[in-house]
C-alpha cells in the first residue's frame, strides 16, 4: 500500500475549512487500519516540497507537475482514501523517507538550538572545554544522520 496516490480531505491548519487533494501513502496501515500520508501539491515554490518526475511512477503519472509536502503529514482511517490509479516507485519511496528525516533532523536541531540560543565562538583560554558531553549543531546531525543510514545499505552479511 505504500508509495499508492489517493485523494482524501486535508483539513487547513487554521481550522477554517479543509480541501479534497492529492496525497501518497507514506506509511501504514498501523493496528488501528490507519495509513500515513503526505500531501501532493502542484506548487513548486514550497520549501519542504519534493519533485515527482516522471520516472518515480511505477504507474499512471498525475494529470500535473507535482510535488510531495515533506512537512504535510496526515493520518486517516484506510476506508477514507479514495484510491487514483498511480503509483510511485519503491525507490522514490526511499528517497522521500530519507528526505523526511533529514528535514524532521534539520528541524529538531534547529528548535533545540532555538531554546539554549545561537551557538557562541568558542574564547581560548576563557571557555571550559567540555570533554565529556557531546554538542552537535545541525550541519553535525545531518551528516550523522546521512551517514548511517547509507553505512546500513552498504553493510553487507558475510557469506558462508
Amino acid at each position: 500500500m505504500v508509495g499508492i496516490c489517493c485523494r482524501v480531505v486535508f483539513p487547513f491548519t487554521d481550522a477554517s475549512g479543509a480541501k479534497d487533494r492529492p496525497a501518497v501513502v507514506y506509511a501504514g496501515p498501523d493496528a488501528y487500519g490507519d495509513v500515513e500520508l503526505l500531501m501532493i501539491t502542484s506548487q513548486a515554490h514550497h520549501a519542504d516540497a519534493m519533485p515527482i518526475r516522471s520516472a518515480d511512477y511505477l504507474r499512471g503519472p498525475l494529470p500535473r507537475a507535482s510535488f510531495v509536502r515533506l512537512g504535510r503529514p496526515l493520518k486517516v482511517q484506510t476506508a477514507r482514501l479514495r484510491f487514483l490509479s498511480c503509483a510511485l516507485k519503491p525507490d522514490f519511496m526511499d528517497r522521500l523517507r530519507r528526505a523526511v528525516v533529514l528535514s524532521e533532523t534539520r528541524r529538531f536541531q534547529q528548535e533545540r538550538q532555538g531554546a539554549t540560543g545561537p551557538a557562541k565562538p568558542f574564547r581560548p583560554g576563557e571557555d571550559p572545554v567540555r570533554y565529556a558531553g557531546r554538542y552537535f549543531d545541525e550541519k553535525e546531525a545531518l551528516t550523522f544522520q546521512t551517514s548511517t543510514r547509507s553505512r546500513r545499505r552498504s553493510v553487507r552479511k558475510p557469506r558462508r
